[in-house]
């Protein structure tokens, strides 16, 4: 028994002097310490800002011809920033030449026309139109404005219908008379027969930032596994060492996994970290089993720090072993995983290229954990890809090693 023990021990006894080396050389290089805790908060602060799909103060003007009570009940609750922050009323104008410089320099957005005759109309209960000309230049930003301003005439549309509700039953209700609804480019009085209820699960105000933290995390622990390792097999060898532990009894996996070690335990801190920075300043807390998080986000750094373990060595300096780690890992994790972009809308053939990437599956996973709550039970397909992509690169990295080691005794 002993004798079966010896080379497990005697494996385990090389990978702790291995790890020890790599812990005091990053004992004695603070700089590098600082930088690795200090560039995730940065970057997750940064990007945590600057990176939402919502739209918060969007400018618009009016052009109100009619200046009666009901345009003003409409225009109101739009243009109540203070309290919404989703609309900025810039103005109101007087002639239809102002409507193309206010759009073509971006000063708004859009421009909401009332027409002649829209208060006696909606007075009447006569069918009343409202028109919303929209800068498109910015596909995108159009969408979701109108969507924005679909959503605010519908809530008007709901206050005024209470109002005639109630007057038909003879109380009094202090609101205008009923008003327009909105459909399709035109607002139109309309009675609606379907009433339509409908709930969100998982992120009830819509928020885009509690679906792009999740994955941003995902994607700096992507980019800072893989670069804390990309460079150590290269600095031994920019520093001379390297022939030290070629006359060593150190093996190719030896080396890997020992100089892995420490970088373990630093990466394990940083998602502590990011996790902690990211509930605190973005309110986003996984709601699921912290275990599971834990461990998906061990057998997926483990991945990555083997990915930096191949690309150092391979790599002749430590800067190309930099600039490699950084393409490998960046470009892929920005543009193909779903970070920003669904996968779905990616071409099958680029979606084929993308699923079998762990950050893919990674940020499914930290996603359902954070947003869904979901477990292991859900979630083993990605957890058990992540393990086999893992011992994959180990195995690639141990080999690829052997090679620079036998050649390094050449």
């Amino acid at each position: 028994m002993a004798e079966r023990l010896h080379p497990l021990s005697g494996f385990l006894r090389r990978v702790r002097a291995i790890a020890r080396k790599e812990a005091i050389h990053l004992l004695r290089e603070p700089r590098t310490v600082l930088v690795s805790f200090a560039q995730p908060v940065m970057l997750l602060i940064l990007y945590g800002y600057c990176i939402t799909f919502d739209l918060h103060n969007i400018p618009f003007a009016v052009w109100d011809q009619d200046r009666s009570e009901a345009a003003r009940q409409l225009v109101r609750p739009l243009s109540a920033g203070a309290q919404s922050h989703t609309f900025w009323l810039v103005g109101y104008i007087a002639h239809p030449r102002e409507i193309e410089p206010l759009l073509a320099t971006a000063r708004a957005r859009f421009v909401l026309v009332i027409p002649r005759g829209f208060g006696a109309d909606v007075a009447a209960g006569r069918t009343a139109t409202v028109q919303a000309l929209f800068d498109a230049a910015d596909s995108n930003t159009a969408g979701v404005s109108a969507g924005y301003l679909v959503g605010a005439i519908a809530a008007h549309n709901a206050r005024l219908a209470t109002y005639a509700v109630a007057r038909r039953h003879g109380a009094h209700v202090g609101a205008p008379a009923p008003a327009p609804s909105l459909a399709g480019g035109d607002t139109k009085l309309q009675w609606e027969p379907i009433d339509l209820r409908w709930r969100v699960f998982y992120n009830p105000d819509l928020a885009s930032r509690r679906f792009i933290i999740p994955g941003l995390i995902g994607m700096l622990l992507t980019i800072l596994a893989a670069t804390l390792t990309s460079t150590t097999i290269a600095r031994e060898r920019e520093l001379g060492s390297l022939e030290t532990i070629l006359t060593s009894p150190v093996g190719a996996g030896d080396l890997v996994i020992g100089k892995m070690a420490p970088y373990v335990l630093v990466a394990a801190a940083n998602v502590v970290m990011v996790l902690v920075v990211g509930g605190l300043m973005f309110g986003t807390w996984a709601r699921g089993n912290l275990l599971t998080l834990a461990s998906l986000s061990l057998l997926f750094l483990l991945g990555m720090l083997a990915l930096g373990m191949l690309i150092s060595a391979r790599a002749p300096n430590q800067q190309q072993a930099l600039l490699f780690a950084i393409l490998a890992t960046m470009l892929p994790t920005f543009f193909l995983t779903g970070f920003t972009f669904p996968r779905s809308n990616m071409p099958w053939i680029l979606q084929a290229i993308s699923w079998p990437l762990p950050a893919t599956q990674y940020l499914i996973a930290i996603r359902g954990v954070f947003l869904k709550g979901i477990g292991w039970r859900i979630l083993w397909p990605q957890g058990l890809w992540m393990a086999i992509t893992t011992l994959v690169l180990l195995i690639m990295a141990t080999r690829i090693m052997r090679v620079s080691l036998a050649r390094g005794l050449e």
